[in-house]
C-alpha cells in the first residue's frame, strides 16, 4: 500500500521561481562608426557609411605624380605606367609614349623627378628606377630592389638618386626605408620604424630633404637631422583628427590630405603648425584613391576608384576642375588580402567560458572569412563557427577577430554585423523541495543541508543550471543514478531541473547520503556536490512517493 503526499505548497513555490533568461550580450556592432573597432590591429576596411567590413582595395596612395613644369603627370595603371602631357598644338591631353612604361603593369605607386626624366616604380615586392634612354624609358641597371613586402607608397627628391618607401610592419606600423645609389647599386641606407599605426602614404617635401607621412587619422612631418643623418618628428607641423586618410601629397608650403570624400589643403604656418585652407580644399569626391600636388602651385590631381583623373586648379575664389587636363585610365587596383578586423576589448563583470558569435556576412565564391574569439584580451584565440556555442578559456576580456581573404582579387567578402554572446555552464541553487512523511518542524523547500529523511521515503529536489545545459543527472552515494527533467526547453540559458530520489528502505539510522550533480552540454561538464545532503532519521514500513508533485 502506498500513501501520497499532496504537493500544493510546492507547486505554488515552483510557480514563483524566476523565468529563464538569455545569455549576456557582450558586444554587438553594425559598423555605423568606429567606436567598437580596434583601429590599431584592424587592417580591413571599415566603411561606416555603408556599415560594412571588407578587404581593402590595394592601396595606391602614390599612383599619380604631377610634374612641376608644364602640364604633365604619370599614372600607374593596369596597362602600364602612363605619362600624359597637355599638347598646346591640339589643346588636349595626350599620352606621352616616349616617357610611358607599358611593361610595368603591376605598379602600385610611382614617384617622378622634376629635373630629369626619371620614374620610380613601386610594386608589391620591388622598387625600380627607370630613366629616358633617348627613345624611351628603361630600367637602370643596378637600380632595383626586390623581395620587399607590405609596400604602400614611394617618394623621391630632385637632384639625387634616392627613393623612400613606406611599408607596413608586422605590427601594423609605418616602416620607412630610404634607398640610395651606392657604387652603382641601389642600397638601403636608412630605416625608420615610425611606430605610427595604420600607415597610408609617404610624400617628399620639395626643395628640402624632409618627408611627410600620413596614417589613417593623422599627418606627420619629419625633418632631416644633419647631426644624426636621420629623421626626427616636427610636432608643430603634425595635423591630427582625420578619420579616413587614403593619400597625401606635400608641396613647399603645405600639403593635401585625401580621405574618402574630400581633399583638404593644409598650409604650413610655422611656428604654429598648419591650418586648413577651405578655398583650396575640395569636397564631394567619390571614392578617391590618390592625390598629387603640383610643386610650386595650388593645383592637384585626384585619382578615383573608377580610374578617373580629376585635375583641380585654383581660379582665384576656389578650386575648379579643368576637363582639358583630365582622362580616365584602367587602374591596377585589386583587393588587398588577407586583412583582419578586430573589435575593441570588451570587459565583462565575471568570467565566462562559452561564447556564441552571430554574424551577418556575405562570402562570394573564392573568398573566405575565419572568425576567432579571445577571452583574455587578444593573447590567445579560439576559432569559432558563427551561430554555434564554443568553449573558450574562462575569461572576462573578450575580443572578436575576423580574417578576410580571397583567391580572386576582384572579389571581397563582407561583414555587416557581429554579435557576441557569452555564458558559462554551471549548476547552482540545489534545493530540497519536498520529503515524504516530512517532520512538520523541518521547513521546506530548503537549501540548508542535511535534511532529515526517513528510510524508504521519497525526496523531490531541484537545481538551477546556467549555460544552456542539455542534460543534468545525479549520482547518490548509495549508488543510485537519477536523470533530472528540465522545466523549460533546453535551448534556454537558465533552466530548472527536477529529480526524485527514494532513500533505500534498509538504510541504517543516522546514515549520511551525499549527491553529485552533473550538467552536460556537448562534451562540457560541470559538477555540484552536496555532502551531506540527507541524514536518515526514522523509517517507514513501505516506500512513500510524492506522486502529486511529479
Amino acid at each position: 500500500m502506498r500513501r501520497y503526499l499532496a504537493g500544493l505548497l510546492f507547486l505554488i513555490i515552483l510557480a514563483a521561481l524566476p523565468p529563464p533568461s538569455e545569455a549576456v550580450t557582450v558586444f554587438e556592432d553594425t559598423f555605423d562608426d568606429l567606436s567598437g573597432v580596434d583601429t590599431v590591429h584592424t587592417t580591413a576596411r571599415v566603411d561606416t557609411a555603408a556599415g560594412v567590413v571588407t578587404l581593402p582595395r590595394q592601396p595606391m596612395p602614390s599612383s599619380v605624380a604631377v610634374r612641376k613644369l608644364g602640364y604633365e603627370y604619370a599614372v600607374a595603371t593596369a596597362d602600364g605606367i602612363k605619362v600624359f602631357t597637355f599638347d598646346d598644338a591640339t589643346g588636349s591631353l595626350v599620352e606621352n609614349s616616349a616617357l610611358s612604361i607599358p611593361t610595368v603593369t603591376d605598379a602600385i605607386g610611382l614617384a617622378v623627378r622634376n629635373d630629369e626624366a626619371i620614374i620610380w616604380a613601386l610594386t608589391n615586392d620591388s622598387l625600380t628606377m627607370y630613366s629616358f634612354n633617348g627613345t624611351g624609358m628603361s630600367a637602370v641597371p643596378g637600380m632595383v630592389v626586390t623581395g620587399l613586402s607590405n609596400t604602400l607608397s614611394v617618394a623621391t627628391w630632385d637632384g639625387q638618386t634616392v627613393a623612400a618607401v613606406l611599408s607596413r610592419s608586422a605590427g601594423n606600423t609605418g616602416l620607412v626605408n630610404i634607398y640610395r645609389e651606392v657604387g652603382g647599386v641601389l642600397t638601403n641606407t636608412f630605416t625608420l620604424d615610425t611606430g605610427l599605426a595604420n600607415p597610408i602614404a609617404i610624400t617628399a617635401v620639395p626643395d628640402t630633404p624632409d618627408f611627410v607621412i600620413a596614417t589613417q587619422t593623422a599627418v606627420y612631418y619629419y625633418l632631416y637631422d644633419d647631426a644624426t643623418r636621420g629623421y626626427v618628428r616636427h610636432p608643430a607641423r603634425d595635423v591630427l583628427g582625420f578619420s579616413s586618410v587614403v593619400s597625401v601629397s606635400s608641396g613647399e608650403t603645405g600639403f593635401v590630405a585625401l580621405d574618402y570624400s574630400e581633399a583638404e589643403y593644409w598650409m604650413y604656418t610655422d611656428p604654429s603648425g598648419a591650418g586648413r585652407v577651405d578655398i583650396l580644399s575640395v569636397g564631394g569626391l567619390t571614392e578617391p584613391v590618390a592625390v598629387s600636388l603640383k610643386p610650386g602651385s595650388y593645383e592637384y590631381a585626384v585619382v578615383t576608384d573608377s580610374g578617373q583623373i580629376q585635375y583641380w586648379m585654383f581660379d582665384g575664389s576656389g578650386m575648379r576642375r579643368n576637363p582639358a587636363l583630365e582622362t580616365t585610365v584602367n587602374l591596377a587596383r585589386k583587393y588587398f588580402h588577407p586583412a583582419e578586423y578586430w573589435s575593441k576589448v570588451l570587459n565583462t563583470p565575471r568570467d565566462y567560458d562559452e561564447v556564441r558569435l552571430t554574424v551577418q556576412d556575405d562570402i562570394p565564391a573564392g573568398t573566405s572569412i575565419k572568425y576567432y574569439v579571445s577571452s583574455d584580451g587578444g593573447s590567445n584565440w579560439t576559432q569559432v563557427t558563427p551561430g554555434t556555442w564554443h568553449v573558450v578559456p574562462p575569461g572576462r576580456q573578450f575580443v572578436v577577430r575576423a580574417v578576410l581573404d580571397t583567391i580572386d582579387t576582384s572579389k571581397t567578402p563582407k561583414i555587416l554585423q557581429v554579435k557576441l554572446e557569452a555564458t558559462t555552464l554551471l549548476l547552482r541553487d540545489l534545493r530540497v523541495m519536498a520529503v515524504a512523511y516530512n517532520d512538520p518542524d523541518q521547513l521546506l523547500p530548503t537549501s540548508s543541508f542535511p535534511v532529515e529523511v526517513k528510510a524508504g521515503a521519497e525526496v523531490m529536489f531541484e537545481v538551477t543550471s546556467e549555460g544552456y545545459a542539455e542534460r543534468v543527472h545525479a549520482v547518490f552515494s548509495t549508488g543510485a543514478s537519477i536523470e533530472l527533467s528540465p522545466k523549460e526547453p533546453i535551448d534556454q540559458d537558465i533552466n530548472t531541473w527536477r529529480g526524485f530520489y527514494t532513500v533505500p528502505v534498509d538504510t541504517e539510522e543516522g546514515a549520511i547520503i551525499s549527491v553529485t550533480l552533473t550538467a552536460e552540454k556537448g562534451s562540457l561538464q560541470k559538477h555540484l556536490t552536496a555532502d551531506p545532503l540527507i541524514v536518515v532519521n526514522g523509517k517507514v514500513l513501505y516506500s512513500v512517493e510524492l506522486a502529486l508533485t511529479k
